[in-house]
């Protein structure tokens, strides 16, 4: 599908024309292409949560799944010009728990390789971040180096072995 736009000069004369193709939201095989451009999470149907996950826990990650921002698999969000991870106040605030409660929820979740914790040091600053295993909760098409290499013991089954070999490759840049 296309849209043509025709500029005019002042006497109604068309001295341009744009075309812009785009693609068509509807599809009569298909249906309707829903939400084309947000944000998204995906999990997977041959990809089932550890058994000893309880409906409470369920609960909680699939809160804070919505608040994994962008393509990074982080628990964080937007703010004060930059992307922030979100600390265990907010995560808290996110699940509608207190504080220690969410601190032994992440606990948990860190012992069953649901979510991982990452201390990020830069000078005399540590920075925390949680991340979401993409193998239960994923929110890109593409799995990064750094994603890879994060949960490489859980992902190693399911990554074909030329794609384990190009991480192994671009590891050291």
């Amino acid at each position: 599908m296309h849209k043509v736009t025709n500029i005019t000069d002042d006497n109604g004369v068309i001295v341009n024309t744009k075309k812009v193709y785009f693609k068509d939201m509807f599809d009569e095989e298909k249906g309707y292409l829903f939400w084309a451009q947000t944000s998204f999470v995906k999990t997977f149907q041959d990809v089932e949560l550890p058994k000893d996950i309880t409906k409470p826990d369920i609960a909680n990650l699939f809160l804070l799944s919505k608040k994994i921002y962008s393509n990074t698999n982080m628990i964080g969000y937007r703010g004060h010009g930059s992307v922030r991870p979100m600390t265990i106040a907010q995560m808290a605030s996110v699940i509608r728990d207190t504080d220690r409660h969410t601190a032994l929820f992440l606990g948990r979740m860190i012992r069953s390789r649901i979510i991982a914790k990452v201390n990020v040091i830069i000078g005399e600053d540590v920075t925390t971040q949680y991340y979401f295993n993409p193998i239960y909760f994923f929110s890109s098409n593409r799995l990064s180096r750094n994603l890879y290499m994060l949960f490489q013991k859980d992902l190693d089954p399911f990554v074909p072995e030329y794609a384990k070999q190009r991480f192994k490759l671009i590891k050291g840049r």
